[in-house]
Protein backbone atom coordinates (compact mmCIF):
# COMPACT_ATOMS: atom_id res chain seq x y z
CA UNK A 1 0.00 0.00 0.00
CA UNK A 2 1.54 3.76 -0.99
CA UNK A 3 0.60 4.86 2.62
CA UNK A 4 2.92 1.90 4.18
CA UNK A 5 5.43 2.90 1.59
CA UNK A 6 5.66 6.38 2.26
CA UNK A 7 5.86 5.54 6.09
CA UNK A 8 8.93 3.67 5.65
CA UNK A 9 10.54 6.66 3.45
CA UNK A 10 9.43 8.85 6.46
CA UNK A 11 7.29 10.70 4.37
CA UNK A 12 4.25 12.35 5.22
CA UNK A 13 1.05 11.04 3.99
CA UNK A 14 -1.60 13.87 2.83
CA UNK A 15 -4.93 12.46 1.41
CA UNK A 16 -6.44 14.72 -1.37
CA UNK A 17 -9.92 14.69 -2.27
CA UNK A 18 -11.88 12.78 -0.03
CA UNK A 19 -15.53 13.00 -0.16
CA UNK A 20 -17.12 10.15 1.66
CA UNK A 21 -17.08 8.66 5.86
CA UNK A 22 -16.10 5.38 4.37
CA UNK A 23 -12.77 7.03 2.78
CA UNK A 24 -11.98 9.12 5.82
CA UNK A 25 -12.02 5.69 7.79
CA UNK A 26 -10.50 4.08 5.54
CA UNK A 27 -7.41 6.27 5.23
CA UNK A 28 -7.64 6.87 9.42
CA UNK A 29 -7.36 3.15 9.93
CA UNK A 30 -4.20 2.74 7.17
CA UNK A 31 -1.87 5.93 8.74
CA UNK A 32 -3.03 8.42 6.93
CA UNK A 33 -1.48 11.65 8.55
CA UNK A 34 -3.87 14.39 6.99
CA UNK A 35 -6.81 14.56 4.90
CA UNK A 36 -8.67 17.66 2.64
CA UNK A 37 -11.69 17.35 0.60
CA UNK A 38 -16.00 17.95 0.33
CA UNK A 39 -15.86 15.24 3.40
CA UNK A 40 -14.88 18.12 5.48
CA UNK A 41 -15.67 21.40 3.78
CA UNK A 42 -16.73 22.67 0.28
CA UNK A 43 -14.89 25.25 -0.89
CA UNK A 44 -15.37 28.25 1.07
CA UNK A 45 -14.95 31.97 0.14
CA UNK A 46 -12.24 33.87 2.05
CA UNK A 47 -14.33 35.63 4.49
CA UNK A 48 -15.77 32.09 5.58
CA UNK A 49 -12.85 30.15 6.07
CA UNK A 50 -11.48 32.15 9.54
CA UNK A 51 -15.29 31.73 11.10
CA UNK A 52 -15.24 27.86 9.44
CA UNK A 53 -11.90 27.16 11.63
CA UNK A 54 -12.66 28.74 14.63
CA UNK A 55 -16.22 26.55 14.95
CA UNK A 56 -14.35 23.33 14.55
CA UNK A 57 -11.44 23.91 17.04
Amino acid sequence: MMIDLAKELGIEVIGEGVETEVAYHFLKKNGCDNMQGFYFSRPLPSKQIERYLLSIV
